[in-house]
């Protein structure tokens, strides 16, 4: 008898006897959560100068607090952090005083903008305007000692300065650790209507690389239960004004299916708040073609590859309209388009998105959802993709609640494609423990569920899957992180066969020193293959720093009934001002294929770069060189020799402006 005939039913019995813990373990995770923490709302006479320097005198107004806690350890951090938080009419002030002991430690790498940090100290504080303490409703805003800021809007915005919004951040390396300043202007953020003061969500958070260790003010624990967070008390966000804000853009270059091939392009992006609740985003006539999209993998998959998107129309009012129900690359092109999303009272949000293109193509993605309570929301979603050949139409209904560790929900979709056709349901139920999560998820989806609009790379199936996870972490010794994982898939088709037994188990260890090894095994029946299986390893050096990283990557078993065998090297360098990173990867199976992407970036200053992008791929090659001023207020200018996602190398070059009004 094969083993995986034998691992499954051990797989299962493992997860049940997890999930019969869970009552106890849920109920001592809960006596260990913080009470959620408050900071008065006031009012500065005048704003401070975001330099660094907490000399203003604003900061003697404010309230500050301190007492920040380790949710590993449960107690005070090692390195204490005091915040100060105040307001006027224009904008929010924070200041952070980030204690170091060993000031010489503090990592700050990152130098642009609106790159999340990774692998280097940070401090960041979130709001809830809305109050809702759901994760589509929270603000967060980010600084490295270096100064490098990141933003993250409630509903999802683009990285677009004009749309994002212009915003201060100074930090200063002290002899003591660091300081941050910040300032947010209201007209960022989304925010209910009110005479009458209300209170914020709030709370703060700090990253230290040196230990890895991350301390919180209010405690949301190392799930991040967002319930948790602190109050912002008694403040009174300014009425505004509407904001209407234009962006066009031209584009003119020679080079195309000939090389003497002359091309000009214009179009016109619009962005309107109506309310400080609700936004809607136009397009006409948008530019995918200088995009870079993310590159398809060549390791192997028994069914279609999700690959993301990265053309910013489609990331407006994302975390609203969701990602689950519609995959954006099933609509490659469009002529125009048109994004609506924000809030509908404080405790129901909606979103949609529309595009047309002159073939014939139209398409419309619409998502409501209400927040019933704190950890309980229900929503319904709706498709619409219209061509030549007819008339697609999904309808889906769903919902999910948390009871203190507990996590329910249900997802029921229904598609009609000129007549009712099948239908697609899953649940799912999960226990999320600090340290160890157990997930059940059944599911179906019939052979006649007909999505044009979403990723399915597999139909006419029913079954259940299973997934246990641990995972620890420690502030001393020589493992940062270690975590462990096993899972299963038992699956059939409608008519009954067989169409997944497998199993999966994994580790995965991060050192003090930056090592990093992960080892994961999948395998089992799929379909009439039996024995299938592969090992994977991948071994990594700094595998925190996002800027200078190596690692080698191997996969050796069996796939489709035949021999499988994948090697892959990858790494990063960064050399003063310029970045260099590189990922090869070798697959030897019915045929052999390789793929080497290799990318190059000088960045100029903050807002100035030049890069590129060389991807060989069996026996094509395609490259591009840009040099690109983006990322920051006022015109943007962009110089392109080559085709960013071409599958060969186009002779072709671009010189493309923008200016936002």
């Amino acid at each position: 008898m094969p083993w995986t005939h034998l691992a499954r039913p051990r797989v299962l019995a493992s997860a049940l006897a997890l999930v019969s813990l869970m009552p106890g373990m849920s109920v001592a995770a809960e006596e260990s959560e913080t009470v959620r923490r408050t900071m008065p709302g006031v009012v500065v006479s005048s704003p401070p100068t975001i330099d660094g320097v907490l000399d203003d005198a604003c900061w003697s107004e404010s309230p500050s607090s301190t007492a920040f806690t380790d949710p590993v350890t449960l107690q005070p951090a090692t390195q204490q952090t005091v915040v100060r938080i105040a307001y006027d009419s224009r904008a929010v002030y924070v200041a952070f005083e980030a204690f170091d002991a060993e000031p010489e430690r503090i990592v700050g790498r990152n130098t642009k903008d609106q790159v999340r940090p990774r692998g280097e100290d940070y401090v960041a504080f979130g709001l809830d305007p809305f109050h809702t303490h759901q994760f589509a409703d929270r603000n967060f805003f980010i600084i490295n000692p270096a100064g490098a800021k990141y933003a993250h809007l409630a509903a999802g915005r683009a990285e677009k300065a004009e749309w994002l919004g212009l915003w201060k951040a100074v930090a200063r390396v002290t002899e003591r650790g660091w300081i941050a300043e910040m300032e947010v202007p209201w007209r960022m953020l989304a925010y209910p209507e009110r005479s009458q003061p209300i209170d914020i969500g709030l709370n703060f958070d700090r990253y230290r690389q040196s230990t890895g260790e991350k301390s919180w003010w209010s405690n949301i624990g190392l799930q991040e239960f967002n319930e948790l967070d602190g109050h912002w008390t008694g403040v009174l966000p300014p009425p505004r004004e509407r904001d209407l804000r234009f962006m066009p853009w031209v584009y003119a270059g020679v080079g195309g299916s000939r090389s003497d091939d002359m091309t000009a392009r214009a179009g016109l992006d619009a962005r309107y708040a109506f309310t400080p609740q609700f936004t809607v985003v136009g397009t006409v006539n948008p530019d995918f073609e200088n995009v870079e999209q993310a590159v398809e993998g060549i390791d192997f998959s028994y069914g279609a590859r999700f690959v993301g998107d990265r053309r910013p129309f489609f990331q407006e009012g994302k975390t609203i309209l969701g990602s689950g129900y519609y995959h954006s690359r099933r609509i490659p092109n469009m002529d125009a388009g048109i994004s609506l999303f924000g809030k509908v009272g404080n405790r129901s949000s909606a979103g949609a998105l529309a595009t047309y293109d002159d073939g014939g193509e139209a398409n419309l993605i619409a998502r409501g959802t209400r927040t019933l309570t704190d950890t309980t929301n229900v929503g319904v979603v709706f498709l619409s993709h219209r061509d030549d050949d007819g008339t697609n139409l999904i309808g889906d209904v769903n919902g999910s609640t948390r009871w203190r560790r507990v996590v329910v929900g249900v997802d029921v979709a229904q598609t009609w494609d000129g007549e009712l056709r099948g239908r697609q349901a899953q649940g799912s139920i999960s226990f999320r423990g600090d340290n160890l999560s157990v997930e059940i998820r059944p599911a179906l989806i019939d052979a006649d569920f007909v999505n044009r609009l979403g990723y399915h790379p597999f139909l006419g199936y029913r079954g259940v899957r299973g997934l246990a996870y641990y995972g620890r972490q420690w502030r001393s010794g020589p493992i940062r992180r270690a975590s462990a994982f096993a899972g299963f898939e038992r699956q059939d088709f409608e008519i009954g066969t067989v169409f997944r037994r497998t199993a999966e188990y994994g580790a995965n260890v991060l050192t003090q020193s930056d090592y990093s090894l992960r080892l994961w095994w999948y395998g089992g029946r799929y379909e009439e293959l039996q024995g299938e299986g592969t090992l994977v390893t991948d071994l990594g050096a700094r595998s925190s720093d996002a800027f200078t990283n190596y690692g080698v990557r191997h996969e050796w078993g069996t796939r489709q009934g035949l021999p499988y065998r994948s090697e892959g090297v990858y790494g990063s360098v960064r050399v003063g001002d310029v970045s260099s990173s590189v990922n090869a990867a070798f697959v030897r199976h019915d045929v052999s294929r390789r793929q080497t992407i290799w990318t190059l970036t000088y960045d100029r200053s903050s807002a100035l770069s030049i890069g590129g992008r060389l991807i060989w791929q069996d026996d094509d090659m395609n490259g591009y060189l840009a040099i690109r001023r983006s990322g920051y207020a006022g015109t943007e200018f962009y110089v392109i020799a080559g085709d960013p996602n071409s599958a060969r190398f186009r002779s072709r070059y671009v010189v493309k402006v923008i200016q936002a009004f």
